[in-house]
C-alpha cells in the first residue's frame, strides 16, 4: 500500500500559474498537505497568495500546473470527467464566503438541490434529508422562506446545510465567515467543528481570521 492510500486527501508539490498576457503569475509554489478523516485544517496568507485557488485544484475544479492530489489514493489526474464529477457530488461540500442561494427556490429547495443532481432520491426523501441537516443548523421555522426573507448569517447557515446534505467526506470552506459578524462567526465555527465530531467530515477552511484558524487542529500559511 502507498502512502496515499492511507490518507483520505493528498496534495503533493501543488503548483499554479497563471498567464497574464505574455507574462506567467505564480500563485502557488510547491505546496504539500495530507489529511485524514475527521481532521481539520486551517489554510491563511495574504490577498492573492492561491488560498482559493488551492481549494478549487482540491476539489477537482481546476488543474494545477505541477503536482498531483489524491483522494483515497486515486490520482485525480488519472479520473475520468465522470468521476472527477463525482468525486465533487459525493466527496465534497463546499461552502463560498459569499452566500449563494437560488432566489426562486425556498430554504429547504435550496437544500435539497445537491441531493437531485446527485441522483439516487425521491423528492420527499431529498426534502426529508434537507429538513434533517437544516434542523441541525437551527433552520427548521425557516424552510419555507426564500432568499431575502432571511439574513446574512441564515442565509451561510443555509450554505454549510447544503454543504453537508450529501454527507461529503471534506467539507471545503472559502472563507465562511468573512462577512459575518463575531456571533454568527461563532455559531457557524461550531456547526462545522460540529460536523467533524458527529458525521466524521474533514473541513479545510481558508480564513484571514486568527481566532478561526486557531480552532482548527493544524493551519498551513501560504
Amino acid at each position: 500500500m502507498i502512502e496515499s492510500e492511507s490518507l483520505l486527501l493528498q496534495a503533493k508539490s501543488i503548483s499554479h500559474n497563471y498567464e497574464d498576457g505574455v507574462d506567467q503569475v505564480s500563485v502557488l509554489r510547491a505546496i504539500s498537505l495530507s489529511l485524514h478523516q475527521s481532521e481539520t485544517l486551517a489554510i491563511t496568507g495574504v490577498s492573492g497568495s492561491g488560498k482559493t485557488t488551492l481549494l478549487n485544484i482540491l476539489a477537482g475544479y481546476l488543474k494545477p500546473s505541477f503536482g498531483e492530489v489524491y483522494y483515497k489514493g486515486q490520482l485525480l489526474s488519472d479520473m475520468t470527467a465522470k468521476q472527477v464529477s463525482e468525486y465533487r457530488n459525493r466527496a465534497i461540500g463546499f461552502i463560498y464566503q459569499r452566500h449563494y442561494m437560488v432566489r426562486e427556490l425556498t430554504v429547504i429547495e435550496n437544500v435539497a438541490l445537491p441531493l437531485m443532481i446527485q441522483g439516487g432520491y425521491t423528492l420527499v426523501d431529498a426534502y426529508c434529508k434537507a429538513a434533517e441537516v437544516l434542523s441541525a443548523v437551527d433552520l427548521l421555522e425557516h424552510i419555507h422562506f426564500y432568499a431575502n426573507q432571511i439574513s446574512g448569517g441564515q442565509r451561510q447557515r443555509v450554505s454549510v446545510a447544503r454543504a453537508l446534505v450529501t454527507d461529503p467526506d471534506i467539507v471545503l470552506a472559502d472563507e465562511p465567515t468573512g462577512s459575518l459578524d463575531p456571533k454568527n462567526s461563532e455559531q457557524l465555527m461550531r456547526l462545522l467543528l460540529n460536523a467533524t465530531q458527529t458525521r466524521g467530515t474533514t473541513l479545510i477552511i481558508v480564513t484571514h481570521d486568527r481566532d478561526v484558524a486557531a480552532q482548527c487542529e493544524r493551519f498551513l500559511e501560504l
